[in-house]
């Protein structure tokens, strides 16, 4: 073997292993969701020591790409995986995992989703068509709504959550689409400002908060899209408060700066809240109760 550059080879998936003092644990939720939307052609290839001296000499340790491996050893230990395969110790090793996490610039979700467009990515396809229906364009900072010309859309990271969540509960990508969709439209129904150009330079409405509390209040409620007069009492909730103070709500609840798609959550529990317990006839379910944490 060459020391500086390694060898490429072929191993099975029961041969390698992952030192778990030297490289980072996998989440569940990643190798669950790896599993399930196993994709042969984005395997790629794992990053591999031989450690070279200890008591672990010779162990095949993955400091890149262990997440895949873990999605498949225990299911099909006997699975073939390319690697390149490089004689270190484990200090070598070590520093190559954060050399190689340090070094990488994960794409932005606007980037991944038009990427995901080109690629014939199911999910890209689902949020695109949601777009395409609603009349918006992908941009990568700016939400505008449309106004005789295509609306843009930049919160990809909360359209994907919205999309994956609804494939996984319904297992039809049209569906995804439709739900995710169906956000955009109550979220523009709730804050319909344009500004005097008649063009919104802040189009509340596709804050990935409010798409997501949407989302969820939908969720609870499956007999809400569709219903006309259903849809307007929840667009007059969702629009009592502006995007910013629902999310400072939600951050004043939780004591925290939780991440997006938790607040979003707490933004839909807050909204149900706060209209079931005003004048309004229409009170919309809440699924899972309000508990304030400890």
């Amino acid at each position: 073997m060459n020391d500086r550059y390694g060898e490429i080879a072929l191993h099975p998936a029961k041969a390698l292993t992952v030192l778990r003092e030297i490289q980072r644990e996998p989440s569940p939720a990643r190798v669950a969701y790896l599993r399930n939307y196993w994709d042969e052609s984005q395997v790629m290839i794992l990053f591999v020591a031989r450690i070279s001296e200890g008591k672990r000499k010779g162990k095949l340790h993955i400091y890149d790409g262990g997440s895949r491996w873990r999605a498949k050893v225990d299911r099909d230990p006997e699975y073939i995986f390319v690697c390149w395969v490089r004689e270190m110790t484990e200090r070598e090793a070590a520093a190559a995992f954060l050399s190689v996490n340090r070094e990488s610039m994960k794409p932005g979700t606007f980037h991944v989703h038009r990427v995901g467009v080109r690629a014939g990515e199911p999910e890209a396809l689902a949020i695109k068509r949601a777009l395409d229906e609603a009349n918006l364009i992908a941009d990568a900072s700016h939400s505008r709504y449309p106004n005789g010309s295509k609306g843009e859309f930049s919160a990809f990271g909360a359209a994907s959550r919205i999309v994956r969540g609804s494939f996984d509960r319904t297992g039809n990508w049209h569906r995804a689409s439709a739900a995710f969709y169906f956000t955009l439209k109550l979220g523009q129904m709730a804050y319909p400002m344009l500004d005097v150009a008649g063009r919104s330079e802040r189009a509340h409405g596709y804050h990935a908060d409010i798409i997501q509390a949407i989302d969820r209040i939908a969720m609870w409620n499956p007999d809400l899209p569709g219903d006309p007069d259903w849809e307007t009492h929840l667009a007059m909730a969702v629009g009592s408060k502006l995007p910013g103070d629902w999310v400072a709500d939600a951050v004043s609840f939780l004591k925290t700066m939780p991440g997006s798609s938790h607040r979003g959550t707490v933004v839909s529990k807050l909204i149900v809240t706060h209209n079931n317990q005003g004048r309004t006839p229409a009170k919309f379910k809440l699924a899972g109760g309000f508990e304030r944490p400890a």
